[in-house]
């Protein structure tokens, strides 16, 4: 890790140790996500949140983590965004280890709000959330 000449970036399909000639895995990807293997669905699941702190948090699968990616499912819509004004979730992760089961995926996000004030008098802000998946429910369209 500590020599950046062994470094290796994802490019149009290949790795190479350009950094600069960077392509995306995926339109509509953002900068923060987890990447796990499920064995239940013999893929990889990508899990964020969309638009960063939209409180919609998304998955998508694919055979490889360099992809091709399936278009977004939804996972979860976080109810915080309708809490007070200036409140907002972010931060959506994939924690396969936590789950109890082999068809099950535990996410993770955070809530919290533009103004201090608003967390300082709402002791639900700022702390982590836990959501259990039901991946063959969600396969299924259910």
């Amino acid at each position: 890790m500590g020599d950046w000449k062994e470094w290796r970036f994802y490019s149009d399909r290949a790795w190479q140790a350009d950094p600069r000639k960077l392509s995306p895995l995926c339109a509509g990807f953002p900068t923060e996500f987890s990447v796990s293997y499920l064995p239940s669905l013999g893929k990889f699941a990508a899990v964020y949140m969309k638009d960063a702190i939209s409180g919609t948090i998304q998955l998508r699968v694919a055979l490889a983590p360099t992809g091709p990616w399936s278009e977004p499912l939804l996972l979860y819509q976080c109810p915080e965004q309708a809490w007070p004004e200036k409140v907002f979730s972010y931060s959506a992760k994939a924690h396969p280890e936590f789950a109890r089961t082999t068809n099950e995926l535990i996410v993770t996000y955070a809530a919290n709000s533009w103004e201090l004030s608003n967390v300082l008098r709402d002791a639900r802000l700022y702390w982590p959330r836990f959501v259990r998946v039901d991946l063959n429910a969600l396969i299924k369209g259910e």
